[in-house]
């Protein structure tokens, strides 16, 4: 009896890891997607910034532009699928938490965050999609979707709340950008040399994605605050804002490569990453 079950016990063993396999390979095909689409962001945003000024493109914009590359129509039907294999990862770290986050307030926030982003790139994969086949409808702008929140009971309180939520998130990119900790997610098997320049990459991204973030999350409970949808911006929003600042071509030169980087840092998670399943 004991010598049929081991075999079996093996075989099951070598299936698990098969299938653990073909998830990984599906959430490195999500984080190439990703990398991707922020690089392109980070690039019309230092084209922005080399025109002194001009409208800025969030990640929607950069699909646009996407598609209208050669052979865009093929990198569309690519991305889309990459986008989704991200966001059903992303669920699914939220939902089964394979890191052992545990239920502190600070782990139940990282698992929310990680079901948010997962929604936010489903979202980004089916506009992908409908690009691909024709269908490119334009999605809704920050101040409507603000607008249709405020129409709702506690409609302020609710927008406030989601700018809170989105400043929590900047914090928490500034702080991963200065402890670093995002690291320890990575593989070991990096050279020496390589190893301090990706710690560099990903502190540059992450703090440049922090920055747009505090200012998409401000601007959303200004918006709670004086009653007017019209105040919440987006991506593209808030690259305009850092345009018009003192210096603002500057500013925004270095905030677009600091997306471009973390763009990068996607292709380096794809490659280096530790998925806990």
């Amino acid at each position: 009896m004991r010598t049929k079950t081991l075999p079996n016990i093996r075989s099951t063993k070598r299936l698990a890891a098969r299938h653990v396999d073909r998830l990984t390979a599906l959430a490195r095909f999500g984080f190439l997607a990703k990398g991707v689409v922020y690089v392109t962001v980070g690039a019309l945003a230092l084209r922005m910034a080399a025109a002194g000024g001009g409208e800025a493109q969030d990640t929607h914009g950069a699909l646009d532009e996407i598609g209208r590359q050669p052979f865009g129509q093929l990198m569309l039907w690519i991305l889309a699928a990459g986008l989704v294999c991200y966001a059903v990862w992303r669920i699914v770290e939220g939902v089964t938490d394979p890191d052992r986050l545990g239920a502190s307030a600070r782990a139940i926030t990282r698992r929310a965050g990680r079901i948010a982003s997962g929604v936010f790139h489903g979202g980004l994969a089916i506009y992908a999609f409908n690009l691909a086949v024709g269908l490119g409808a334009a999605p809704k702008e920050p101040a409507s979707l603000t607008a249709e929140l405020m129409s709702r009971p506690f409609g302020r309180w609710l927008v406030a709340l989601a700018g809170a939520i989105v400043i929590a998130t900047a914090v928490a990119q500034f702080r991963r950008s200065y402890c670093g900790e995002f690291m320890m997610t990575l593989r070991e098997r990096m050279t020496t040399t390589a190893r301090p320049w990706i710690r560099r990459l990903g502190k540059a991204g992450l703090a440049a994605r922090g920055v747009v973030f505090a200012i998409v999350g401000l601007f959303l409970i200004v918006a709670a605050w004086q009653s007017d949808p019209y105040e919440a911006i987006g991506l593209d929003g808030a690259l305009e804002k850092i345009a018009r600042q003192p210096y603002g071509v500057l500013l925004l030169a270095l905030v677009a490569a600091g997306l471009l980087l973390y763009g990068v840092f996607q292709f380096v998670a794809a490659r280096y990453k530790r998925f806990a399943l």
